[in-house]
């Protein structure tokens, strides 16, 4: 992935109309409830990537909890509402550091029906168009 997307994609989701698009219609942002809707569009624009959840083992009987989502592209970087990361590891330091996360996380692979994260197909579908518009065809093959 080029630096210019890099930059672009980094602009666009840091972007007051990003933040209009999915507040307006999830009273939510990309970190508090909105990381599904914003992974969702990520792996339309993005098409070699695969859903990935950040997971934390909690309460007194240390079940796994899906504490947010991004995607994986084939070569292991990491995208979800805050850019790029170089890897899961990168990812899971950059989450709990923003996000001042004070329990151990882990990756898991796929969506987690039981976790009750905002989805909304339209708001998905602007977010992606957003996307799309600001980044060209450059991503949609995440080589």
């Amino acid at each position: 992935m080029s630096q210019k997307l890099h930059n672009s994609l980094l602009e666009t989701l840091t972007s007051a109309t990003f933040f209009q698009t999915i507040g307006d219609a999830t009273n939510c942002g990309a970190f508090d409830g909105g990381c599904l809707i914003v992974a969702k569009a990520l792996r339309l624009l993005f098409v070699d990537s695969e859903l990935i959840r950040l997971c934390s083992e909690r309460g007194i009987d240390r079940t796994t909890q899906t504490e947010h989502y991004g995607i994986a592209l084939p070569d292991g970087r990491v995208i979800d509402g805050s850019g790029i990361a170089t890897d899961s590891d990168a990812w899971i330091e950059r989450f709990s550091r923003e996000e001042s996360i004070p329990f151990a996380l882990s990756t898991e692979d796929g969506y987690d029906e039981e976790a009750g994260f905002l989805e909304d197909p339209r708001t998905e579908m602007a977010i992606f168009n957003l996307l799309f518009c600001a980044l060209g065809q450059v991503g949609l093959r995440a080589r």
